[in-house]
C-alpha cells in the first residue's frame, strides 16, 4: 500500500478520535466566544438543565444518554429553556439535530401561579429519537432565585 494512503488513513483515524474526545464536565458544547457558542443561547441556562434532568427521570438518566447526544441534549436544553424564559401560553419551540436526525419540541400548555405564588408553566416536551416518540407532561416553576425547578421545589 502506496506511504501516502497509509499516511492519509492514519489520519482519519485521528481526527475521529479526537472528534470523539468531549470536554469534562456538565456541558460539551464550544467554549465561550468560539464560533457557534452563542447559536443555542438557553442551552446552558438552569430551564435547559431542569427540564433534561426531569426527562431523565422519567425516562431513566441511562436511557436518555443512550438515546440523546451530547449534541442532541444541547438543543433539547436550548428549547427548553427557551420555551420556559420567553415562550407565552400556547407558545411553541422545536429542536433538530441534523446530525443523529432526533428532535423534539416544547408545548407551553398553561401558565398559572403555584400554591406559593411562583410563575408556573404546563408543559407537554416530545422528543423523536432513534425513530421512537417520548412525549411527557411537566410542570414547572420560577423560584426567586431565577432558576426553574418542578412544581414541589
Amino acid at each position: 500500500m502506496p506511504k501516502f494512503f497509509v499516511a492519509r488513513a492514519l489520519a482519519l483515524v485521528i481526527l475521529a478520535g479526537l472528534a470523539a474526545c468531549q470536554p469534562a464536565g456538565r456541558d460539551a458544547g464550544p467554549a465561550p466566544g468560539t464560533p457557534g457558542a452563542d447559536a443555542l443561547p438557553y442551552a446552558d441556562s438552569d430551564a435547559g438543565w431542569a427540564m433534561l434532568d426531569e426527562f431523565r427521570d422519567v425516562l431513566g438518566g441511562g436511557v436518555v444518554d443512550a438515546m440523546l447526544s451530547k449534541q442532541d441534549q444541547r438543543h433539547f436544553r436550548n428549547a427548553a429553556g427557551e420555551a420556559l424564559e420567553s415562550r407565552p401560553e400556547g407558545g411553541r419551540t422545536s429542536w433538530y439535530n441534523p446530525l443523529s436526525g432526533n428532535g423534539g419540541q416544547f408545548n407551553v400548555n398553561s401558565m398559572f401561579r403555584g400554591p406559593d405564588g411562583r410563575p408556573c408553566k404546563r408543559l407537554t416536551q416530545k422528543v423523536m429519537a432513534g425513530g421512537q416518540a417520548h412525549v411527557i407532561q411537566s410542570i414547572a416553576c420560577k423560584a426567586s432565585s431565577g432558576t426553574w425547578g418542578g412544581l414541589e421545589g
